[in-house]
């Protein structure tokens, strides 16, 4: 049963994804002109590969037992039923627990900020495009899961996203809060409703990243 419920999920998320890429798509195609104009500078897409992006979406599947305790991320399922039950690796349990639940914290103080992008972007672009079909469309799916399975996701997914931005991410809810993940996965989820991506750039304040839709 368990394992029906995991495909299904991910079957509806591919789903709400497509469905939202044939609405939108002449839309967003149609911006990409004007985008260019204004000096648009094609960003370089985050590499994942199929390891990782197998491990979101395991990450996904188990989204909904995913909670926040603090300032900490917890799951619970034990490690036995995520082994079992949804087919998580030996190291791929290790890194939820050491990348994922109890990320290290960097010190961020002397962050310098990222060259542009994404016409005003002055950080990490994640297009439209990304969430539909590429890699973060385990974003958006978790998003419309939780803020904790997002914030699950978002951690793992860190390592792929280079500069300031990744370390900061990496950090997860210690450096970030609950209040940033919850903000963004509402971003997230409106901004493939709107045929657009997510910019996360430096904030000197508290939490250290802002994402705006554009």
């Amino acid at each position: 049963m368990k394992k029906v419920r995991k495909y299904l999920a991910r079957i509806i998320a591919c789903i709400l994804s497509m469905a939202t890429l044939l609405v939108v798509a002449p839309v967003a195609n149609a911006s990409v002109p004007d985008a260019q104009s204004d000096g648009y500078v094609p960003c370089a897409v985050p590499s994942v590969d199929t390891e990782l992006e197998n491990l979101l979406w395991k990450i996904v599947d188990v989204g909904e037992y995913f909670s926040f305790e603090g300032d900490r991320l917890t799951v619970s399922l034990s490690e036995e039923q995520l082994k079992t039950d949804y087919g998580f690796s030996d190291a791929e349990y290790v890194f939820l627990v050491d990348n994922v639940l109890n990320p290290p914290t960097e010190d961020i103080r002397d962050i310098e900020s990222l060259p542009t992008t994404y016409a005003s972007c002055s950080g990490v672009y994640i297009s439209y495009i990304d969430f539909t079909v590429g890699f973060a469309a385990a974003l958006f799916a978790a998003s419309s899961v939780s803020p904790a399975a997002l914030a699950a996701a978002f951690t793992a997914v860190a390592s792929a996203i280079s500069g300031p931005v990744g370390t900061i991410i990496a950090g997860g809810v210690a450096v970030l809060g609950i209040g940033f993940f919850a903000d963004l996965a509402t971003k997230i989820i409106g901004a493939v409703a709107q045929g657009k991506g997510v910019c996360l750039t430096l904030a000197w304040e508290f939490p250290p990243l802002k994402s705006e839709i554009m």
